[in-house]
């Protein structure tokens, strides 16, 4: 066991403390339960989470490495998970039992990746998660994996385009439900409208056009950066040559 502690592990502690579980916490720091939580008094910090008390969703969101969105709306709503919204000064904030959420992981072990979890990182490692750790490993490497900002941009091109959900999905590493719940979300947010076929060019696709040409992509290449399709680069190529702004792999 380590014994004086060093500024590396102390800010570990501060980064990871409700969030990691003190079983975990136990083996990173190679220290004992008592030291790390005699630590953790001494600068402040809150005890742990048992299996036996309630915590937020943005919580299980970190622990988990999923989106909210996805515990919530998808996990509570529509697959059972236990959950309770306390109503706070200005918004309601969702709560789970841990205990409950890992009854909820073992019956539900399709719905979640064991791979973004760290080891301990739930409490405790029984077999049933051991054994689907050894089987996430053939599981497509974006299943419920929190969505990025150039990810929803390129979602939003794909749909815009008239591209299929089963299209997106495919090109994207994600499930055809994951696309779908996205979609949803986007739209209950306003930032997706009903499908056209053919958009205007922004500034933004502009941009990274030239940058793609200079780097040589192929038209498809481009097409599935841009999300947009294969014809949408040779027609927009061929406006820019009618212009008199593109010569060869040059555009002025």
């Amino acid at each position: 066991m380590k014994g004086r502690w060093i500024p590396e592990d102390i800010e570990y502690l501060e980064e990871n403390w409700g969030i990691v579980s003190l079983n975990f916490m136990e083996i990173k720091l190679d220290r004992t339960k008592n030291a790390i939580l005699f630590k953790a008094k001494n600068i402040g910090l809150t005890k742990c989470y048992s299996s036996s008390e309630y915590v937020n969703a943005n919580v299980v969101s970190k622990i988990m490495k999923v989106d909210r969105h996805c515990i919530i709306d998808y996990w509570h709503d529509k697959c059972g998970l236990k959950a309770r919204k306390k109503a706070l000064i200005k918004m309601g904030m969702w709560f789970i039992l841990l205990d409950d959420l890992m009854k909820w992981l073992e019956k539900n072990q399709d719905k979640w990746d064991s791979r973004k979890v760290e080891n301990y990182g739930l409490g405790s490692e029984p077999q049933w998660l051991k054994d689907k750790r050894r089987n996430d490993i053939g599981v497509p490497e974006k299943h419920n994996q929190l969505w990025t900002k150039e990810e929803e941009l390129l979602l939003i091109n794909y749909y815009k385009h008239g591209k299929k959900q089963k299209e997106i999905g495919l090109a994207m590493h994600r499930s055809e439900n994951s696309i779908q719940r996205k979609i949803s979300r986007l739209k209950e947010k306003g930032l997706l409208h009903k499908q056209i076929i053919w958009i205007k060019w922004s500034e933004r696709e502009e941009i990274l056009f030239r940058k793609l040409e200079g780097k040589g992509l192929s038209d498809v290449g481009i097409a599935k950066k841009l999300g947009r399709e294969e014809k949408h680069i040779t027609d927009h190529r061929r406006n820019l040559r009618n212009k008199g702004l593109y010569i060869g792999r040059k555009i002025i």
